[in-house]
């Protein structure tokens, strides 16, 4: 019986842990290039309603008193809603053939090409495989600056200076304070309550005809600042100077409701929402270990990669935070001051030592019978 144990600890680790790795490395690389192709949509169409927008402007760059009229008649004779409609589906229709019919991305091809490496046991990577056992071992940990619409075990702290929700011991008190000085600095009481995008920033943004679809558009005269537009009065306005960390995904239709999401690799990004059919549309942002859902409101996403912190900076309305491992939070303004609140992401002790063991045993194992195999 004891001979069996090993064996069969292999085996349910390597399906538990690897085997969906492979299917989601196919699955991961469809769904880049279908992300990298409908961004490409979504930048064509945009270019499309830019040229059009350019048709209303005298040579003065004043608009015409019938801009909207020639925006919509240079719209229709472009066919920019068809193109884009078109590009869409297509993209669709690659992403479902990439999943269906076995085909591979040329990424994975030249990975297969590569042929094995010296550290793989069984065709995995001991390395990636700690990545993925490392991942499983990290929890988030919430520093909160005033009250929050909900609350999650661990407690939070008000560095504005009211009353905690659960108070700790002076260290812990500092390490709140670390984590809000590494995301913003010393001053981040003045960081948070600065806003980039205000009343005039948003008018300015509106002022230009929007189209009826999907559409980015870079605002004028306001540096790093475009407009992500779903209809003629909704959208979000957004101000970043990590643009190249950004990208548009492709709406996803959910219950009846129309999910957009923007993603944001590393960097910053301040949104301000347009919302006339809040039970229609939602808005989100895409941060990798944590998720931004909104309906319509105005707040601030900040993510360091190497220090494993984010950051969520609410101005107006409510904002729900979500990561990775299931914690949600709703965040909201606190008595006029902006509702603020530092993730971090740490290693549990305890699921670090069971991941560790199921590693060891694996590569153990791996290493065991590739030994006798080589002995017969």
């Amino acid at each position: 019986m004891r001979k069996r144990i090993l064996p069969i600890i292999l085996v349910v680790s390597f399906l538990f842990l690897f085997k969906q790795n492979v299917s989601a490395e196919t699955d991961l690389d469809c769904r880049k290039i279908f992300d990298k192709e409908s961004y490409t949509c979504l930048t064509d169409s945009s270019a499309c309603s830019d040229t059009c927008m350019k048709e209303t402007e005298k040579p003065d760059g004043s608009a015409y008193f019938n801009s909207g009229e020639i925006y919509q008649k240079c719209m229709k004779a472009s066919d920019c809603e068809g193109k884009s409609r078109a590009c869409s589906e297509q993209a669709l229709a690659n992403f479902r053939a990439c999943g269906k019919s076995g085909e591979q991305p040329k990424a994975t091809e030249a990975k297969k090409a590569n042929g094995p490496n010296l550290l793989t046991f069984f065709g995995v990577n001991p390395y990636q495989a700690w990545l993925r056992l490392r991942e499983v071992a990290e929890v988030s940990v919430f520093f909160a600056s005033g009250e929050l619409g909900e609350s999650l075990e661990g407690g939070f702290l008000n560095l504005f200076g009211s009353k905690s929700i659960r108070q700790k011991d002076e260290e812990a008190v500092k390490e709140k304070e670390r984590a809000f000085e590494s995301v913003f600095g010393k001053n981040w009481q003045e960081q948070v309550n600065e806003p980039k995008i205000d009343s005039k920033t948003e008018e300015r943004a509106w002022e230009i005809p929007a189209p009826k679809q999907e559409s980015v558009t870079d605002v004028p005269k306001t540096p790093d600042t475009k407009r992500y537009s779903w209809d003629t009065n909704s959208g979000a306005v957004i101000t970043s100077n990590d643009w190249e960390t950004i990208e548009f995904k492709q709406p996803v239709q959910a219950g009846g409701e129309t999910i957009r999401t923007v993603k944001l690799d590393e960097g910053e990004m301040e949104v301000r929402v347009r919302n006339t059919k809040p039970a229609e549309n939602q808005f989100g942002v895409d941060a990798g270990w944590l998720g931004v859902t909104v309906s319509r409101t105005h707040f601030l996403v900040l993510k360091d990669t190497d220090k494993r912190l984010a950051a969520v900076v609410v101005y107006e309305g409510e904002v729900k935070v979500k990561t990775k491992d299931g914690k949600t939070v709703t965040i909201k303004p606190d008595g006029g001051k902006p509702g603020v609140v530092v993730i971090a992401q740490q290693l549990s002790p305890v699921k670090l030592a069971v991941a560790g063991l199921v590693f060891v045993v694996i590569i153990g194992g791996g290493m065991l019978l590739f030994k006798k195999k080589s002995v017969r």
